[in-house]
């Protein structure tokens, strides 16, 4: 059993947003999860957390595939004083997709309880992005081929 402080799960529900494609035209790509950046690893089968077991595949990135991702060790050296530590919550999500995607991003959360949306803010203001769990924010980044999304975890 693993304590939910030291658990950080990506879960991405994303949503096309456009004209439905015609009878001559392809479908769009889905968006899709680039990369993560944290410190901990990718879960791979069965997971538990709390009363909830989850399981993931282990896909490559990108992957358009739900995944699952831990921040292990609980507690790390600060950078700044290697003698202080501090929790370990922060993971950096880049998403990307075709034009006009639209991505919702949202705190699942156990026991029946509805999922909560996450506000989109610009990351380039101090202090913004929040953590997530406290504020409810992710930081929208320039677009490059497509829309990304960027936030912190806790």
């Amino acid at each position: 059993m693993r304590s939910f402080g030291t658990v950080c799960f990506a879960v991405l529900s994303v949503l096309a947003a456009g004209c439905p494609p015609s009878d001559n035209q392809t479908p769009p790509p889905p968006p899709k999860l680039d990369n993560v950046r944290l410190v901990g690893r990718q879960v791979c089968g069965p997971f538990t957390a709390g009363p909830s077991t989850f399981a993931f595949t282990c896909s490559g990135l990108p992957t358009t595939e739900k995944t699952g991702w831990e921040l292990t060790p609980a507690w790390m050296p600060s950078t700044s004083n290697p003698q202080r530590q501090h929790a370990n919550r922060v993971a950096v999500l880049t998403v990307s997709g075709p034009t006009f995607t639209e991505i919702d991003l949202e705190i699942e959360r156990e026991g029946g309880l509805a999922n909560l949306p996450l506000t989109q803010v610009d990351p380039n203001l101090p202090g913004r992005p929040g953590e997530v769990g406290g504020t409810r924010q992710v930081g929208v980044a320039p677009p490059t081929t497509g829309p990304r999304r960027r936030g912190r975890s806790t």
